[in-house]
């Protein structure tokens, strides 16, 4: 990423000074209170990102993550420039080098280049670096298999011609017989934690730019693998298509670390499949939930194809399980 020092347009305590910004463009807002915007500044028309929480505590982790784990991975991510982590309840801000506009169309070359960094990060010993508030931003596996068995109780028996939630009720009974015989995914890497389509793509100068490393955390490396390439979302209009789901499955298992994943590529697509067809399960259950509670049809719409496409990744990786 470029060099860049704002140190001019800071004030005292690291907050960009409001005579500096000579516009403000909103990206971002969250229902917890964050707020991402474009920030042009009169210093020779620079620019930066700035997003603030009234969360000190999860602004000085991700400060933290920024200054000690970060520094570790491939550099494909935006620099941390300023903090200010305000302890006395007001709100906190962090500021980053701003890569402009970043393409999140789905490129297989884009992707098979993140595949590599992927591996690359997921080798990286992760003993000893400071994580605290170790969780992602959804349950681990071992918790979203124990909920899929809880929801359709011990001894289920699926009643001919049965589907839930769209998807045939025999292909459910598979996945579910699997999480029951087979132990959860133990192995734990280091996990970017939230990378959906929204999190990388390609920046203007036509490189790879990954964000969002709030959620950075351990967990199996098959949790960054699934949000890649079979997470719903209605920003993306269809799934990764099966040929090519292959072959980045395939890139990852052949750059994947030592004992990180199975050795044998057939174990390895068996254990990647469960895990993504018990995780599309539960975001079938987070769908419905959400469909039942929401009146707004402009929401509502956006529910139902990411339900469309979480069955469908479901599908895929169940008829492999």
């Amino acid at each position: 990423m470029n060099e860049m020092n704002i140190s001019s347009v800071l004030a005292a305590d690291g907050s960009i000074r409001e005579d500096a910004i000579v516009r403000r463009d909103l990206l971002g807002r969250e229902d917890s209170g964050v707020v991402v915007e474009r920030l042009v500044l009169q210093e020779q028309g620079m620019s930066v990102v700035r997003k603030t929480t009234p969360n000190a505590a999860l602004a000085a982790r991700e400060a933290g993550l920024y200054a000690e784990v970060l520094p570790l991975l491939p550099s494909v991510y935006p620099r941390l420039l300023a903090s200010v982590i305000a302890e006395d309840g007001s709100v906190s801000s962090l500021i980053y080098e701003d890569v402009c506009a970043i393409d999140h169309r789905y490129d297989e070359q884009l992707a098979v280049e993140l595949i590599g960094h992927m591996a690359r990060w997921h080798a990286i010993k992760a003993t000893g670096l400071k994580l605290d508030g170790e969780r992602g931003p959804r349950p681990d596996y071992e918790e979203l298999a124990a909920e899929l068995i809880m929801a359709l109780g011990w001894s289920w028996r699926p009643d001919e011609d049965e589907r839930l939630f769209g998807v045939e009720a025999g292909l459910v009974k598979r996945v579910y017989d699997q999480a029951k015989q087979q132990p959860p995914v133990i192995k734990y890497v280091l996990s970017h934690g939230d990378l959906h389509a929204g999190s990388y793509g390609r920046s203007a100068a036509g490189t790879l730019v990954v964000t969002n490393w709030a959620h950075l955390h351990r967990n199996s490396p098959y949790w960054d693998l699934y949000h890649l390439l079979d997470m719903p979302s209605s920003t993306v209009p269809h799934l990764i298509e099966d040929a090519a789901w292959d072959r980045l499955l395939t890139a990852y298992w052949q750059q994947a670390g030592e004992g990180i994943v199975p050795a044998e590529q057939a174990a390895f697509m068996r254990e990647y499949s469960l895990f993504s067809a018990v995780f599309s399960f539960w975001q079938l259950q987070e769908i419905e939930r959400k469909l039942a509670a929401s009146e707004d049809e402009e929401h509502r719409v956006r529910l139902m194809k990411e339900r469309e496409l979480a069955a469908s990744a479901f599908r895929r990786c169940a008829e492999l399980v």
